[in-house]
């Protein structure tokens, strides 16, 4: 078995940077979130040279990232996470309004 294998938050990372780097043209710079993702995996314990193999980046990149001051605050265009209340049992009854949004695949419907 793999030490990849056995640290679950190693293999989802791994398979994030696998999706980005297919996504993206060679030598694309690696997202923020990205780089956080890989330095957090380290503070939990991983030893950096496991981290690097499997991602596939230089020992220096992760010591360049950790260099760098990651800004704090959230950009305003980063994308939200919305809570998801469960659907109510029984017929719902919209009380006048109905907005609805669509971007692309997502499609977002309130009734109030």
């Amino acid at each position: 078995m793999k030490a990849s294998d056995s640290q679950p938050c190693l293999k989802s990372l791994k398979a994030d940077f696998k999706a980005f780097r297919t996504q993206s043209r060679p030598h694309t710079r690696i997202p923020d979130h990205l780089r956080r993702a890989a330095l957090e995996a380290i503070a939990s314990g991983l030893k950096p040279s496991l981290v690097a193999s499997n991602l596939k980046v230089s020992p220096s990149q992760l010591i360049r990232w950790q260099q760098r001051n990651f800004p704090k605050a959230i950009p305003k265009d980063a994308p939200r996470i919305l809570d998801v209340i469960p659907l109510i049992p029984g017929p719902v009854i919209p009380t006048g309004l109905r907005v609805t949004y669509e971007a692309g695949r997502l499609v977002l419907e309130l009734s109030f």
